[in-house]
Order: C-alpha cells, then sequence, then structure tokens
C-alpha cells in the first residue's frame, strides 16, 4: 500500500486554494491541505508535516521567503515550490538561494504543477535510495553538484568517494 504525498498549499486567495485543492486533491496519490497565511501554513505543518510545500510568494503577515526560510529551519526536508505572479529575476533568484525547489508563475498551468510534482518525488526516491540521479555509470553517489571551490572540502569529497 502506498502512502499518499501530503502537499500543503499556501495562498492568501481563497479561490486559488480552492481550484488547487479541487484538481491535484483528486489524483489518489497525494493529500492536499491547505492555509491562507504563512502563520496558519506553519500550524498546519506542526499538527501533519508536509513532503512538498507550494506557496504563494506574496502574501500578507509573512511573504512566502519568509515562510521558506522558517520551513526550511524547522523541516530541512520538505521540498518547497514558490508561486509568483511577478516573474522578476531578483524575487525568483532570493527564493532560489532561500531553498526552494523550483518556482511556477501564476496563473499556473495544471500540467506544470503537476510536472514539478513529479520531479520532486522523483528527486526524493533518489534521495531516499542513495543514489543520485546525475551519477555517472556505476557510480552511486556523487558530488559534482555541490558548490563550492575550497580544495579541503574536495579532497573530503574524494575520500568519501573511494570509502564507498
Amino acid at each position: 500500500m502506498t502512502v499518499a504525498t501530503r502537499i500543503l498549499f499556501v495562498d492568501d486567495e481563497p479561490a486559488y486554494c480552492r481550484i488547487f485543492s479541487k484538481r491535484i486533491g483528486a489524483d489518489p496519490r497525494f493529500q492536499v491541505e491547505t492555509a491562507g497565511s504563512g502563520p496558519e501554513a506553519l500550524a498546519r505543518l506542526q499538527q501533519s508535516p508536509a513532503d512538498i510545500v507550494i506557496t504563494d510568494l506574496s502574501m500578507p503577515l509573512m511573504d512566502g521567503i519568509e515562510l521558506l526560510s522558517e520551513i526550511k529551519s524547522l523541516y530541512p526536508q520538505i521540498f518547497i515550490l514558490i508561486l509568483t505572479s511577478d516573474d522578476s529575476t531578483s524575487q525568483v533568484v532570493k527564493a532560489m538561494k532561500a531553498g526552494a525547489y523550483d518556482y511556477l508563475l501564476k496563473p499556473f498551468d495544471f500540467e506544470m504543477v503537476e510536472r514539478a510534482i513529479e520531479t520532486i518525488l522523483s528527486h526524493k526516491a533518489a534521495i531516499l535510495a542513495g543514489l543520485c540521479p546525475e551519477c555517472r555509470d556505476g557510480e552511486q553517489y556523487c558530488f559534482e553538484n555541490l558548490i563550492g571551490q575550497d580544495r579541503k572540502m574536495f579532497e573530503i569529497y574524494e575520500m568519501i568517494s573511494q570509502v564507498a
């Protein structure tokens, strides 16, 4: 029996919450909850942690970046998608640097949302299996996608690879 992927959708516009819940929640693979604000989302996560959080960037009380930062500090295993109607590069870069897995533009196409969720689930499965999808043939672990230029860290990665 497969456990449904828990998705928390956060948007201060109730119509978006209803539409998302109806469309994505219709798929038995997903269990959808909604929240209308950042503080409400954090309260829901405390009651029932999600696998994926999809949050609007622009919200009163707590914007999507603040929510993202708070979730990342409390629940680092949760994947977060940011929704934005503003495709300004600075906001998107800020969200990605804060730890967002990806972003989608509003109004969103549900096929794109479903593809983003599938990508996250594939990535999560690879992590749980201890495999990196970008690894070359026969390698189980790789460090090519880590960002950093410290020679000592490269030496550590090399030692880990040799031990593995």
